[in-house]
């Protein structure tokens, strides 16, 4: 699994991160064992001029730059964020219409008729004969809405109890694609909301209903080096690869004869990465 999180169209650097997307996938396209996923854990928009292409209303959006470089990078998944609703839900629409080539999650967000048939609460992605089901949520905290928007964001630990057993049977592998941030006991820019964080979600959950939490929000450099066990939460690894596109997370996952375990879990810094020059 390649994780980001928080990139808020700081997108000078991502040509390394489409490289390294780009170089795991060429190492491993023929081995029948292992599979690539990439997914970005929300607020990807808001916070550097390339806001200014989304427009500040239907008519004056152009494109939404992050999702078409994630479309265009090979990213297989993303949820929402706060920050990726503050320019209305008309505007997101047209955004995922137009440049997401690939699915957006969140279970929770409700009463959203612009994006009807835009969003989903999961996907189950089928690759290399492994079954992944990804499932996402989304803070209510600090979700800065348009005058007038009826926007509904439902408790993330009773939705995702509620799609759980919907879900595990067609599964080997569940991921929680989380942008609720890593929990409300931290002070960070961002606050985790009042149902708390992963850490939060992590301990409402039984054991195994789920094998991995790759989260956001609150830019949280996690793991940076290997898995912490103040990172794993009754039984649950939880990862998270800071904000800014500052690192590329990558998280090893193994299956063995119907066990299923997290390996290791790193952070890359971006800047280390090698310019993949074809994606300028």
């Amino acid at each position: 699994i390649l994780h980001i999180n928080d990139l808020h169209h700081h997108l000078a650097d991502f040509s390394r991160i489409a490289g390294r997307i780009r170089e795991l996938r060429t190492q491993h396209q023929d081995d029948p064992n292992t599979a690539i996923l990439a997914m970005s854990a929300g607020d990807d928009i808001i916070g550097s001029p390339f806001d200014e292409l989304l427009g500040s209303d239907p008519d004056s959006f152009s494109l939404h730059p992050a999702y078409r470089l994630y479309s265009a990078a090979g990213i297989d998944i993303s949820v929402l964020g706060n920050h990726d609703l503050d320019l209305g839900t008309e505007i997101l629409a047209k955004g995922i219409q137009q440049d997401a080539r690939f699915p957006v999650l969140s279970a929770n967000l409700k009463n959203t008729p612009e994006l009807e048939g835009l969003y989903y609460p999961a996907a189950l992605f089928i690759t290399k004969g492994i079954r992944v089901g990804v499932i996402g949520l989304t803070t209510f905290a600090q979700v800065r809405q348009p005058l007038n928007s009826n926007l509904e964001i439902a408790n993330p630990v009773s939705v995702l109890q509620n799609i759980l057993p919907a879900i595990r049977p067609f599964c080997d592998v569940i991921i929680v694609l989380s942008h609720l941030g890593y929990s409300r006991k931290t002070r960070t820019v961002s606050a985790p909301n009042e149902w708390g964080g992963d850490v939060e979600l992590a301990q409402t959950l039984p054991k195994g209903s789920i094998d991995l939490i790759v989260g956001g929000h609150t830019h949280h450099a996690l793991n940076q080096d290997s898995v912490s066990a103040n990172n794993i939460v009754n039984g649950i690894p939880i990862v998270q690869a800071g904000s800014f596109g500052d690192f590329v997370g990558e998280v090893h996952i193994s299956l063995k004869k119907n066990l299923i375990s997290v390996e290791s879990a790193s952070l890359t810094p971006t800047g280390n990465l090698a310019i993949y020059e074809k994606f300028q």
